[in-house]
């Protein structure tokens, strides 16, 4: 699909062919590393991030007088995912590009490939 994408003469609606193609494809890749992720024929390259020493930069360069209490040495071990932070006035989005959780899988999170019918079996939630 990649290469006929290319091949098509340049348009608005080649525009958008390929644009669909880019995100398709970006999409099987993902599914191919979580399958070699899930296999053990890939390891994802992780590294600790200290929550605590985090949110303790943060608010130290806020320059506020901030009461902050974290407790205990809390650590996320975490890939480097591309990410986006937008500040607009008082707000801030961080957004990873994910779906993220519908409402009412919102409570069985951790859960990953999670089908919503007992009849459609396990997988990758492809079918």
């Amino acid at each position: 699909m990649v290469t006929s994408a290319s091949l098509l003469s340049e348009s608005e609606p080649t525009d958008l062919v390929r644009d669909r193609v880019r995100v398709q494809r970006a999409l099987v890749d993902d599914l191919l590393e979580i399958s070699r992720l899930d296999t053990g024929t890939e390891r994802a390259d992780t590294q600790p991030v200290p929550l605590g020493e985090l949110a303790e930069e943060s608010v130290r360069r806020t320059g506020l007088d901030t009461q902050l209490t974290v407790t205990g040495r809390p650590v996320a071990q975490t890939d480097k995912p591309p990410a986006e932070v937008t500040v607009a006035g008082t707000t801030f989005v961080v957004r990873d590009h994910g779906p993220g959780f519908p409402p009412d899988l919102l409570d069985q999170e951790g859960q990953r490939f999670r089908i919503g019918s007992a009849e459609r079996g396990y997988g990758h939630g492809l079918d």
